[in-house]
């Protein structure tokens, strides 16, 4: 399954978002969670970041800081973000989407791909979704969720 998310906030029309679009280069961030999925991911966000002829950049974002970091996926992930003209960049946050969201903002991220978060309805209840809280930080950046198909080429 794939979802694409549109964020944009109400008081920006169709006209202004297309403008700001058009003032940015593309700038694709892969957020990887150190998961068996994270290579297909970056392979995936690479070949989105090609058609789009973006800028690419791979994320982890260690939550909390002192937690224990997956060191054997992260590396395979920094050698093929590497092959694939990325950089894997370590963030630490108070939250996954605070660090997502700050680095977006701060490096003028256009499209966020990341994976299905694969939560129960009690999870999400409890603990809030990543994909919301993005979209809530992000207003005018498109957020793509890949779930176990590739990711398709954005509609509208």
């Amino acid at each position: 399954m794939t979802v694409s998310i549109q964020a944009h906030s109400p008081e920006v029309g169709t006209r202004d978002a297309a403008m700001l679009a058009e003032q940015r280069p593309d700038h694709v961030l892969v957020c990887v969670s150190g998961a068996h999925d994270d290579l297909r991911l970056i392979w995936h966000g690479a070949q989105f970041a090609q058609r789009l002829h973006a800028t690419l950049t791979v994320l982890y974002v260690c939550s909390p800081p002192a937690a224990e970091r997956p060191r054997e996926t992260l590396s395979a992930d920094r050698q093929f973000a590497r092959s694939v003209g990325a950089a894997l960049v370590e963030l630490p946050a108070i939250s996954v989407a605070a660090g997502i969201g700050e680095y977006a903002k701060e490096r003028g991220v256009t499209h966020v791909v990341l994976s299905d978060e694969r939560r129960t309805p009690w999870y999400v209840a409890w603990h809030g979704s990543l994909v919301k809280a993005l979209a809530g930080l992000l207003s005018d950046v498109e957020i793509f969720v890949l779930g176990d198909t590739a990711l398709a080429p954005h509609g509208g």
